[in-house]
């Protein structure tokens, strides 16, 4: 008896760690542009990176990232530091970055970030699927503020 209970607790445990991050996947343009001005509320910038150093490489020190390319928003370094509590997990929506994996990503200020270098939240997983849509990418650029030299967005 023992056995199944055990084992009914850990199905469960490990059905909550899988569904604990559920995304909205949505193609409707109405919904894509609220998310999309939520997604921009706080954002510093919105970049292309490659991961140079993974979570797993760093000590714990928190992903390294080289920006490819700034897409909208604040300049930012051409490399920086993943604000990282711990290893990245799909159940807390973490995105789990391999070396060389490039992504599209939101960054946001990480406060009280001591270390070398710029330090920057990334969005998380649920983004990440919105940010592969085109709506979405454009709407969150017109919510950030102008790169310098590219004029305003209207």
């Amino acid at each position: 008896m023992k056995y199944w209970l055990l084992a009914a607790a850990t199905l469960i445990a490990a059905e909550t760690a899988a569904i604990a991050c559920s995304c909205l996947n949505t193609d409707d343009p109405v919904e894509l542009k609220a998310l999309a001005v939520d997604a921009a509320k706080d954002a510093v910038a919105m970049v292309e990176v490659e991961t140079v150093v993974p979570f797993a490489e760093s000590n714990g020190a928190g992903d390294r990232m080289r920006v490819v390319q700034p897409l909208a928003g604040s300049a930012v370094p051409a490399e920086f530091r993943v604000a990282r509590s711990g290893f990245p997990s799909s159940a807390s929506c973490d995105l789990l970055l391999a070396k060389g994996q490039r992504d599209v990503v939101l960054l946001y200020a990480a406060p009280g970030q001591s270390g070398a270098g710029p330090v920057y939240r990334v969005s998380g997983l649920c983004t990440a699927h919105l940010l592969d849509k085109p709506l979405f990418r454009e709407e969150v650029a017109r919510h950030l503020a102008p790169l310098p030299g590219l004029g305003e967005r209207g």
